[in-house]
């Protein structure tokens, strides 16, 4: 009777075919899903609001000014839109000098379809850089500047802070 190595006993290479062909699928569908998802609209006023109010229709044309993988993302939506007062311009072009910004108004907003925006007390200061500034040519039909970012909350003390900035939307120059 003779030994038989485990390892021989397990599969022989031509039966570790499928295996491969089942995770090199599994692969594509996860990228194919995530382009997918990456490039579905964002709509900027999502949670039931019209969505061909011209404000609307002015939040879906603005895009993340510095995202270098085209087509550039959108700034995102009404949900991450808070009125700031720039305070400071960020002047230099690698974010060296940033800018300064102030909310002034961040209440938190229920939305009709159940969401909640998250509040940021008004007075909260943030910074930003220059590459995070839309061109002026994107406009701005409302009576104040805007920055699109994310609230996060430190887990120990429940404190809010601008964890993000997507983009800066400033106000036309003699505005």
């Amino acid at each position: 009777m003779s030994k038989v190595d485990p390892r021989e006993a397990l599969f022989e290479h031509k039966d570790w075919r499928w295996l491969w062909t089942i995770l090199i699928w599994n692969l594509v569908a996860v990228i194919v899903g995530s382009a997918i998802i990456l490039a579905w609209p964002a709509w900027s006023l999502e949670h039931a609001w019209d969505h061909q109010s011209d404000l609307s229709k002015w939040f879906d044309t603005l895009h993340v000014p510095d995202d270098p993988i085209p087509p550039k993302s959108l700034c995102c939506g009404k949900s991450d839109a808070y009125k700031i007062e720039i305070v400071r311009d960020a002047i230099g072009s690698d974010g060296d000098d940033m800018g300064i910004a102030r909310v002034t108004d961040g209440a938190e907003i229920h939305f009709k379809d159940g969401t909640i925006r998250p509040g940021i007390p008004n007075g909260t200061e943030f910074k930003f850089s220059k590459s995070k500034i839309n061109p002026l040519s994107d406009g701005n039909p409302t009576d104040t500047a805007w920055a699109f970012f994310r609230i996060w909350e430190r887990p120990v003390t429940n404190e809010k802070y601008i964890g993000h900035v997507y983009c800066v939307i400033q106000l036309p120059p003699g505005s």
